[in-house]
């Protein structure tokens, strides 16, 4: 058995006995306190109370630095995202202008390829009856057009395209393209129509155009335009342009205001 010494308040010094009366200088050399200041057990427990309180110390800071990371890496992420949106958007701007007409907000030449490369592109994955043209073309030309900018000045010109413009899609199928191909000319492209489908669509267009009046700021204006029609079976896009081109050259050396079907070749 050995004392508990967990509640000792004061310390004290013996001195031995007998001591003579008087006065005498006592040196204090050294205060040893001797024994075991923890047991063996609590040591142990301590250390291994340290080595667990280190180890998760050591945890939470590195939690901690990979929420830190983590944040940093989402706002990053975030930041990222925002840019790659915007970088889509501008994209898509500038894919839609260099693809329509500003005036009138129809596909421009190049639009007008993209959409013929697109279709001779899927025809292979089209199921279509061998007579079924690939797509029919309608080129369209305002007659006199010139005389309507000396006369009228250009913005009534561009009015006049517009209106034109507006009226030609406000008949055309969800899947039909209109582009302006240049100048007082329109293209229209038909997926898979058959001519005299092509050729009845250009006499209603015609004959729309020549009934509307378009209001300018001085008169009231009306025009006309001529009609070639073409039909593409094999996807030859560029042979099936020069026969539309010269079937709207014989509309107008023929008088204007007329729908001409191009001579199919051999």
């Amino acid at each position: 058995a050995t004392p508990e010494l967990n509640n000792v308040v004061t310390l004290g010094i013996d001195f031995s006995y007998p001591m003579t009366s008087g006065l005498h200088q006592v040196t204090v050399e050294k205060i040893e306190l001797v024994g075991d200041w923890i047991s063996q057990k609590m040591w142990y427990l301590s250390i291994l109370s340290l080595w667990l309180f280190g180890i998760f110390t050591y945890q939470l800071n590195q939690l901690r630095l990979a929420r830190k990371q983590l944040d940093e890496d989402t706002k990053i992420i975030t930041h990222l995202s925002h840019d790659n949106k915007h970088l889509q958007e501008e994209t898509s701007k500038f894919r839609r202008l260099s693809t329509v007409d500003p005036l009138t907000q129809t596909y421009n030449r190049f639009g007008i390829d993209q959409v013929v490369n697109a279709l001779i592109t899927a025809r292979t994955h089209l199921s279509m009856p061998s007579e079924m043209p690939l797509f029919c073309l309608i080129l369209l030309d305002i007659d006199y057009f010139k005389k309507v900018n000396d006369n009228y000045g250009h913005d009534a010109g561009d009015k006049v395209l517009q209106c034109v413009s507006n009226s030609i899609q406000e008949e055309l199928r969800p899947f039909d393209y209109l582009g302006r191909w240049g100048g007082e000319e329109f293209l229209i492209i038909l997926p898979r129509t058959q001519m005299y489908v092509a050729f009845d669509l250009a006499e209603v267009l015609r004959k729309k155009l020549a009934a509307t009046s378009i209001e300018l700021q001085r008169t009231n204006l009306q025009v006309t335009a001529s009609f070639g029609v073409a039909s593409c079976l094999d996807g030859d896009y560029a042979t099936a342009f020069k026969r539309v081109d010269e079937a709207l050259y014989q509309a107008k050396h023929a008088g204007r205001n007329r729908t001409v079907i191009a001579e199919e070749k051999n």
